[in-house]
């Protein structure tokens, strides 16, 4: 009684990588696919921390360059109350090339002109609707104050001498509408 060798490893072959090796190749198939899931998720996430840290820094140094220009205005009313007859130091010219100062409301004081007031005359309306729209965008987005950013917007829009500008007021007014559940206003606006 001889036994077919060949043949009988013929079948542990072939039982062997039906068993072992095709199930293999298929885990070892869907572990690469997670893998490359996984790090297109955690560049998603990574995106989205440095967006947030960036806005975060924005509002930051908003905030900081606000309060130290307001330091700095009311330190220089408080030390030269009346700046408006003081000559400036002579040895101001060995480093400045036209010396002028200001009040803390941004009038010039020295030199003195007649005329117009600098500061009384509004702001040219690409400046002040930027301003506006500015502060409500970040109303609405960073402070998630929407009756704030309602305001902004509308004084935005009514600010807007240009079409586009109003049309881009308008629709952030209708989304913060909508954000708050005023559809109905959103969609009249």
């Amino acid at each position: 009684m001889t036994r077919d060798l060949g043949r009988h490893s013929t079948k542990l072959s072939v039982l062997f990588v039906a068993a072992i090796l095709i199930p293999g190749c298929f885990l070892a198939y869907f572990s690469i696919q997670n893998v490359g899931s996984q790090k297109e998720l955690a560049e998603k996430r990574l995106l989205e921390e440095e967006e947030r840290l960036a806005t975060q820094l924005g509002v930051f140094l908003q905030d900081e360059l606000l309060r130290s220009a307001t330091a700095f205005f009311a330190a220089a009313d408080r030390v030269y109350p009346d700046l408006q007859d003081t000559a400036l130091p002579s040895d101001v010219g060995s480093y400045v090339d036209q010396a002028f100062a200001l009040d803390n409301a941004g009038r010039f004081l020295w030199p003195r002109y007649s005329g117009a007031d600098p500061a009384s005359i509004s702001a040219p309306e690409s400046t002040r609707f930027l301003t506006l729209f500015s502060s409500a965008e970040r109303a609405e987005f960073a402070q998630k104050n929407q009756s704030e950013a309602a305001r902004l917007y509308r004084e935005a829009a009514g600010t807007a001498r240009q079409e586009a500008k109003r049309a881009a007021a308008i629709n952030g007014l209708a989304r913060v509408l909508a954000k708050s559940s005023q559809t109905k206003r959103a969609v009249v606006q």
